[in-house]
């Protein structure tokens, strides 16, 4: 079963390729692992972190909510929350926070 269709199991395929996932039965507590290649069309919501090792290599437009508003200093978006390293923009301008 699908993470939608309330078994809360997880299904990669039809056809599951033995060695190529490790699977569980609990959706928000398991780990998904997968070897080869994911392909997706739709959407994809993370909620958290998303860490990529390797390449990332995006073909179309990048958008986001991140950016609707503009700090004008470190101080200003440390209190907005923006961490430290974290990027934030500043008119036409984007900066990365760094105290």
């Amino acid at each position: 079963m699908g993470f939608g269709s309330g078994g809360g199991g997880f299904t990669p395929s039809p056809n599951n390729v033995p060695g190529s996932t490790t699977t569980g039965t609990d959706k928000d507590t398991d780990t998904h692992q997968f070897t080869g290649s994911v392909y997706m069309s739709g959407s994809l919501a993370v909620t958290g972190s998303l860490n990529v090792s390797g390449s990332l290599v995006v073909d179309g437009p990048i958008s986001s909510t991140v950016f609707e508003t503009s700090y004008s200093s470190d101080t200003e978006a440390a209190a907005a929350g923006v961490p430290v390293y974290g990027l934030y923009r500043n008119g036409n301008f984007l900066f990365v926070r760094l105290s």
